[in-house]
């Protein structure tokens, strides 16, 4: 895969495991929104997500077409989580990025400022040329094929020059469609999916496949 020029990375539970319980914060802040700010009683708040999440695929866009939120003072609230006793200083990571000369870029459906807490947290976000997020994706999350495309207009390059990297396995699935090669960050495999081209346990193992 020489000819690759940019890893497209997924953020959570992909740059850092599922373990660190990162996600698991945010989900909880998601569910307090919709109990606290919106007044949900707390027994249909995830059905609710689980249909927004079907239909639109995340809970934020659900809520800003059915009942005009804020989106921004919703991405605050739902990412205000304390990375300290989450996260450190991933040198092992850090390492393996510098080494691999195609560009990085995140892609994800949280916001900018949760990602960039994150990859400082991790001490790796100068690897990383930009971050696209759900703002800059006009709040349409993936795994629909529009944010995909955005991105790769956004960087000026042929999909099939890149790779793209999920602990998600639908998300793959776009990506696929549009030529990339996909990474699958999985303990379980992907039974020969013919969307996912390589599965691996962390995103340190990437090194490998390069």
């Amino acid at each position: 895969m020489k000819e690759l020029k940019y890893l497209i990375i997924d953020l959570d539970n992909t740059v850092y495991p599922e373990s660190a319980g990162v996600f698991r914060k945010v989900d909880q802040r998601i569910n307090r929104y919709l109990e606290e700010k919106m007044g949900f009683p707390r027994e249909e708040v995830n059905p609710l997500r689980a249909k927004y999440y079907s239909q639109y695929g995340t809970t934020l866009r659900g809520l800003m077409i059915h009942y005009k939120i804020d989106p921004n003072d919703y991405l605050e609230y739902v990412h205000d989580v304390d990375l300290n006793d989450l996260l450190s200083k991933d040198e092992k990571l850090n390492r393996i990025l510098k080494k691999i000369p195609q560009k990085k870029v995140i892609f994800t459906n949280g916001s900018k400022a949760h990602a960039e807490n994150v990859l400082r947290k991790l001490e790796i976000i100068d690897n990383f040329t930009n971050i696209f997020d759900i703002v800059a994706m006009d709040y349409i999350a993936k795994p629909n094929p529009q944010t995909y495309r955005k991105v790769i207009e956004k960087l000026k390059v042929e999909a099939v020059r890149c790779i793209y990297i999920d602990d998600i396995e639908k998300n793959l699935i776009p990506a696929k469609e549009l030529g990339m090669k996909t990474v699958y960050v999985s303990n379980d495999g992907s039974d020969g999916k013919p969307h996912v081209d390589f599965v691996i346990r962390e995103i340190a193992e990437i090194e490998k496949l390069l």
